[in-house]
C-alpha cells in the first residue's frame, strides 16, 4: 500500500470535496424541477472504480444508503463495457434500491483512458407518467402501474 503524507491527502480530499459541491450546485442551477432545486430531494457521490463510495454529499440518507448497492448493481449490469463518454440512467428499483420515481445517473469519469472513479447523482422526479398524476397509485398491484422503469441504459 502506497504511504501519503497528511498534506497530500488533505489537497486530495478538498478536491474531491469541490467536485461534490460543483455537481450539487450544477444540479441546482440546472434543474427546472423545484423538487430538486428548492426542497433539494436529491444526492451526489463519488464512488471509486471498485466501486466504492469514497464521498458523499450532506442530501438525503436513503438515497445515500441505496446508492452503495444500486451503483454495485450498475457496474455488474455493464461489466467490462463501460466507455470514456458513457453516462448511464435509470430509475428501475431493482437496481437503485428505492422507488421509480428515483432517477439515478453516472457517468464514469477516465484519466489517461483508465477508469479511475464515478460521479452519481439520484434525484426525485414529480412524475413519470403511469396512470396517476404524480406517479403515485395507491391501488397499484405490480410496478408497471407506478410509471415508466427505465433499465440501465447507456445516452
Amino acid at each position: 500500500m502506497m504511504k501519503v503524507d497528511p498534506i497530500t491527502l488533505s489537497v486530495v480530499r478538498g478536491i474531491l470535496e469541490t467536485t461534490q459541491r460543483e455537481m450539487t450546485l450544477s444540479l441546482e442551477k440546472t434543474s427546472r424541477s423545484s423538487v430538486l432545486n428548492l426542497a433539494r430531494d436529491y444526492s451526489t457521490s463519488l464512488f471509486n472504480a471498485t466501486p466504492e463510495m469514497i464521498l458523499q454529499g450532506q442530501d438525503i440518507p436513503i438515497h445515500l444508503g441505496s446508492l452503495m448497492p444500486a451503483m454495485k448493481a450498475v457496474a455488474n449490469f455493464f461489466s467490462g463495457e463501460i466507455h470514456e463518454g458513457d453516462l448511464i440512467l435509470h430509475n428501475d428499483p431493482a437496481y437503485n434500491g428505492s422507488h421509480i420515481l428515483d432517477m439515478c445517473i453516472y457517468k464514469p469519469v477516465f484519466f489517461e483512458g483508465k477508469h479511475v472513479f464515478w460521479t452519481v447523482c439520484k434525484g426525485h422526479l414529480t412524475d413519470v407518467g403511469g396512470p396517476v398524476p404524480a406517479s403515485y397509485n395507491p391501488e397499484a398491484t405490480e410496478i408497471f402501474a407506478e410509471g415508466l422503469r427505465v433499465p440501465p441504459i447507456k445516452l
